[in-house]
């Protein structure tokens, strides 16, 4: 399951259009569980919908053609087995993902029909959640309430009329998209949850896995992906023994990554620049490195996204020591590596552990949430009712004409 990104206000608020939709359609849009969603209602998760797609086009190509183009639909809410396929098939008249007859092929559906096949299914994901919040008698915090109307302060409720839904609406849909997933997942399992995961297993976890580093690391290939000779792959690991004794000579690793950036950095018009002793050869001085430096990076070593290759590489050093290693970036790209590990738990690093709770729950309990909800969503699949009428007319185009 994929897990839903919270849709930030500042990137909404950068889109509001004030523009009318021209939907005066049908009262109810969709039901589910039993619950009616007006087409209000249904408009509001649309516009959430439509403004990511639509800043994802602005940021990573042309929002201008972003009508024009098709995209690959996979319902990003499906919590069925990974043996069972979630991608629409080819062949399948899409009345089921879109609610408006769309019939797919090999290149995926127009961009319209795929931000409207995305809002039916994150409505009904969102139903079954809701159903959880209430069964179990959870509520959305005061501070996730308070954060909210900050964010809607900065929207006058006559553009979003204008473009069919109330404040009202919109609020409603902002919070379910945005904060119903996370507390009904810690409203559950979290350490003081209804079905609660132990602390001494959070714990563990992090022990286990949390790891905290800085790095300096240099490309082995050209621009090409070709492999350097091995007179410059000894050029490159001399530069980070340099690094190194910078590290050595000031006790302070990000002084080695200043030295470096200001190596690679280019020439500037100010003249002098601060010098580095990359020639230090004596005894490493006390180490005062900032275990809470900007520098600093983490790392999930069991979670999905994790560099293997780094977790192993960062594995190898000592906490408080440093290293120089070659290792495969991604399991791809051949680097040389400086890494300094830090001490997760270290000083100034007080309230990290306590900070990662969250995330670790979610690791550890993600199949038992995936398993309520679709739990859930099965009880609820035979009151799923689309208005196709509805759903065809409320077009997401006519947000941004």
């Amino acid at each position: 399951m994929k897990t839903m990104k919270r849709v930030l206000g500042a990137i909404l608020a950068l889109t509001l259009m004030v523009l009318a939709v021209g939907c005066s359609t049908p009262s109810v849009a969709m039901s589910v569980g039993g619950y009616d969603y007006s087409t209000a209602e249904y408009l509001a998760y649309l516009y959430q919908n439509a403004t990511q797609i639509y800043q994802y086009y602005t940021y990573f190509g042309d929002a201008s053609t972003m009508w024009d183009q098709t995209l690959p639909y996979e319902n990003p809410y499906d919590l069925s087995d990974e043996d069972e396929t979630s991608e629409v098939s080819a062949a399948e008249t899409e009345t089921t993902a879109t609610g408006a007859g769309v019939t797919l092929d090999d290149k995926g559906i127009p961009v319209a029909d795929y931000i409207k096949a995305a809002t039916k299914d994150q409505i009904i994901y969102l139903s079954a959640l809701k159903a959880l919040l209430d069964e179990n008698k959870l509520s959305i915090s005061e501070e996730d309430l308070a954060e909210v109307d900050g964010v809607l302060a900065g929207y006058d409720e006559a553009d979003l009329v204008d473009n069919g839904f109330s404040l009202e609406n919109f609020r409603k849909a902002y919070i379910n998209a945005n904060y119903l997933e996370d507390t009904v997942f810690m409203g559950l399992f979290g350490v003081d949850g209804k079905q609660p995961t132990k602390q001494a297993d959070v714990d563990k976890y992090f022990d286990d896995n949390y790891l905290a580093y800085e790095i300096i690391q240099v490309a082995l290939v050209d621009t090409d992906g070709n492999a350097l000779s091995e007179d410059e792959i000894a050029a490159k690991k001399a530069d980070l023994e340099g690094y190194r004794n910078v590290f050595y000579a000031t006790g302070d690793f990000d002084e080695a990554i200043a030295a470096y950036d200001a190596a690679t950095a280019a020439d500037s018009e100010d003249g002098d620049k601060k010098e580095y002793d990359t020639d230090y050869a004596g005894e490493p001085k006390e180490n005062v490195t900032s275990n809470t430096s900007a520098n600093v990076q983490t790392v999930d070593a069991a979670s999905d996204d994790a560099d293997q290759d780094l977790v192993k590489l960062i594995r190898s050093v000592d906490e408080g020591e440093v290293a120089i290693a070659e290792y495969n970036q991604g399991g791809k790209s051949k680097m040389a590596a400086l890494v300094y590990r830090i001490d997760p738990d270290g000083k100034g690093r007080d309230t990290y552990r306590a900070d990662s709770t969250e995330a670790i729950v979610k690791a550890l309990r993600q199949d038992d949430f995936d398993k309520a909800v679709k739990a859930e969503e099965d009880k609820q699949a035979d009151s799923v009712k689309i208005n196709s009428r509805a759903i065809k007319m409320c077009d997401p185009k006519s947000f941004f004409e």
